[in-house]
């Protein structure tokens, strides 16, 4: 609900993965999109924060933005 998502809007927010991102690391079968309700920083939707999110971050440090949160659907 929008009410719990404002309501922990520190710790929570709207993520999304494509299975067309470079290395598909939330393991997506093609052609599929997903969105969820986490924590700020599960960069593959898994329910945790943990080494594999910040491996991705630290694949992509100072890279030119290539899809990291700039989406048109």
């Amino acid at each position: 609900m929008s009410t719990s998502a404002q309501a922990n809007s520190a710790s929570y927010g709207i993520g999304y993965a494509d299975a067309a991102d470079p290395g598909n690391p939330a393991g997506l079968a093609s052609g599929q999109i997903e969105i969820m309700y986490t924590l700020l920083g599960d960069a593959n939707l898994d329910g945790a924060v943990n080494g594999t999110d910040f491996a991705i971050l630290a694949a992509n440090f100072n890279q030119a933005v290539s899809g990291w949160g700039r989406r048109r659907f």
